[in-house]
């Protein structure tokens, strides 16, 4: 079975988002930098510990370079410059961490998104989409899927989505996408 990934891509995706000002910070030579972006590498880790990707670990060893200062012989002020260095060099391979996870996920997501967008197509002139929206949006999403799903024509295409992607993100991908055909 696919598990779930478009809260795994927005949180992620989130994630990264936080990444210029932690990098600003850096710059700037600010203390708070390094527990900022120690702090933002924990996040991201637990993140990607709860959804089941092995790249927590990688992110915890980028964590545990950032410690490296710490025990060394260097002084104080030796340190901070040497942990700065180190925080510079960690910030690119903790965002290529989470890209190289993310392009897969929103390449497989958008495929998905365009045979929803085409399905759509074929049956709008059917009436199919035009909803009361007085019902309960979930029961007129759940009946279109089946219905989609049991139709011999479009039956591959729903299969090819869920090839892709889990029922339940083919299922908010198909509401997104009503919603979007109903406003325009």
């Amino acid at each position: 079975m696919i598990r779930p990934i478009l809260d795994s891509v927005s949180s992620l995706k989130s994630q990264l988002m936080l990444m210029p000002t932690i990098v600003d910070h850096i710059q700037r030579k600010e203390k708070k930098s390094i527990d900022e972006l120690t702090e933002w590498l924990r996040k991201t880790e637990d993140i990607l510990q709860k959804l089941g990707y092995a790249q927590c670990a990688e992110l915890a060893g980028l964590r545990g370079k950032l410690l490296t200062p710490e025990f060394s012989h260097l002084k104080r002020m030796s340190k901070k410059k040497e942990k700065l260095r180190i925080a510079s060099l960690t910030v690119y391979d903790a965002q290529e961490v989470i890209s190289q996870l993310l392009i897969p996920l929103e390449e497989k997501l958008e495929e998905a998104r365009n045979i929803v967008r085409q399905i759509l197509l074929a049956i709008q002139p059917t009436g199919m989409l035009e909803v009361d929206h007085c019902q309960d949006m979930s029961n007129i999403i759940q009946g279109i899927w089946f219905t989609l799903r049991e139709n011999q024509h479009l039956g591959g295409g729903i299969s090819k989505i869920l090839s892709l992607i889990s029922q339940t993100d083919a299922m908010r991908i198909l509401a997104e996408e009503i919603s979007s055909v109903q406003e325009s």
